[in-house]
């Protein structure tokens, strides 16, 4: 099941106090804030919250500096005083220049998926993200910027266009800043991969940088080499039902992604085995059919050593037992 924090409510709350108040706020604005409003009370207490916060912060020195200057005659004591008072007052009213901050830099929200159940996500720019099972995402919107972080697992995102606020991926040893695009990206084994379906994304990392456009793929390694430019299979990106397509993938990577929906974990009796390629379309969410299929088109077979671990031992192709039909599987 997806998660998020529960600081959003004041995150919102904040900008929208500081856009009200700064001379651009429209009438489609004010609605859409009603609108917010109503949605819970915890919005309108968040709301609240804020309002009180900045009348208190706007009350706090006055006083206090005419008492000082009143007591302190000299102008070198005066000073000293009303120093004072302006250290106290940034003191009393720290909690509004974090809220400040928060709003400017935005707050971090944590997003994570159980095993085995991949979850649709709308974040709070309106940017649509499909965050694959046993996977998670930190998103962190502020007023100038959108930083996103996977932290594992893997995610696609159709982006909200916003100029003032550049949509930008941090994974592992690199960044993929969004130029107005849908793509998708996985943490997989020490490697990133992107894939781009439509618009074009940039990848920075230590080691270089490229510009994709729909329709490529590429990625990076842990030292941040990059990966070779591809063709992108828009079939091969994580689905909400499960269902993926693998394209001359390597049996270790197939069997990653199978991890992510079962509480299992596979081996290799023999190393080699690993680089087997996987070509075929199957659900990650079925594993008894997605070993089968496996064992009939590999020389391989599944040799359960535990109720939660598999291991793959080398097979000649005539011994394999036989699969479902692998029509049954795909789309």
């Amino acid at each position: 099941m997806a998660s998020r924090s529960n600081s959003f409510p004041l995150e919102y709350a904040v900008r929208a106090w500081i856009r009200r108040h700064s001379g651009e706020w429209t009438d489609e604005d004010e609605q859409r804030l009603k609108q917010w409003l109503q949605t819970g009370p915890e919005n309108q207490a968040a709301y609240d919250k804020v309002a009180a916060l900045w009348r208190t912060a706007g009350k706090l020195a006055r006083p206090a500096v005419v008492e000082a200057v009143a007591v302190e005659r000299s102008w070198t004591r005066g000073r000293l005083a009303v120093a004072g008072v302006a250290v106290l007052s940034a003191l009393l009213i720290f909690p509004a220049w974090r809220e400040l901050d928060h709003w400017w830099n935005g707050v971090s929200v944590h997003w994570s998926t159980a095993q085995g159940e991949p979850r649709s996500l709308l974040l709070s720019d309106g940017t649509y993200a499909l965050l694959d099972a046993d996977s998670e995402l930190v998103t962190k919107f502020g007023a100038h910027s959108r930083i996103v972080s996977l932290v594992r697992g893997e995610a696609s995102f159709t982006v909200t266009h916003d100029a003032s606020r550049p949509f930008e991926l941090e994974i592992g040893s690199g960044r993929v800043v969004d130029l107005g695009t849908r793509f998708d990206v996985e943490r997989l084994q020490g490697v990133v991969h992107v894939a781009v379906f439509d618009g074009r994304v940039g990848i920075k990392t230590p080691r270089g940088e490229l510009v994709l456009d729909a329709g490529r793929a590429s990625g990076y390694d842990n030292a941040g080499v990059l990966l070779a430019v591809r063709q992108a299979d828009a079939t091969a990106a994580v689905r909400a039902d499960g269902l993926r397509h693998f394209d001359n993938e390597p049996l270790a990577s197939v069997a990653a992604r199978l991890e992510r929906y079962h509480p299992v974990t596979f081996s290799f009796a023999d190393p080699r085995l690993k680089d087997l390629r996987v070509s075929g379309t199957f659900r990650c969410n079925d594993l008894p059919l997605a070993v089968r299929m496996l064992s009939a088109a590999l020389p391989v077979k599944a040799r359960w050593t535990g109720p939660r671990s598999v291991e793959w031992v080398a097979n000649p192709p005539g011994d394999n037992p036989p699969a479902g039909n692998p029509a049954d599987t795909n789309e």
